[in-house]
């Protein structure tokens, strides 16, 4: 699942401001799903800085990403039974999902929405 949300400020571009934020995300996400870490990883895609965790629930295994940009907040979101955690297949077709995913550029996006 893929999920986004525009908030009223921009993001900082700092790093250091952006990893702080990702930690605040990721101690929230644990929290309201009752989760244990398994493991998390800064991340870029296209140029923009993200953070990647990997989490188990009591009945699910969730690979989650999340980007801040602009003044939007990017939620990639995969969940499996936690039973099907350790299947290489799950896990490559998760990986490929994952990664499928890229920022377009502006000029990108206005090229689309011209009148052919």
């Amino acid at each position: 699942m893929i999920t986004w949300s525009d908030f009223p400020r921009a993001a900082a571009a700092d790093d250091h401001v952006l990893k702080a934020g990702y930690d605040t995300v990721r101690d929230q996400v644990l929290t309201g799903m009752s989760a244990k870490l398994i493991g998390e990883n800064d991340i870029r895609t296209d140029g923009f800085l993200g953070r990647e965790l990997v989490f188990k629930t009591a009945t699910q295994f969730v690979k989650y990403r999340v980007f801040f940009v602009g003044r939007r907040d990017y939620q990639l979101i995969t969940s499996r039974y936690a039973d099907l955690e350790n299947d290489p297949d799950i896990s490559n077709e998760v990986d490929k999902f994952l990664d499928s995913f890229h920022f377009i550029s502006q000029t990108a996006v206005n090229k689309q929405k011209k009148p052919q």
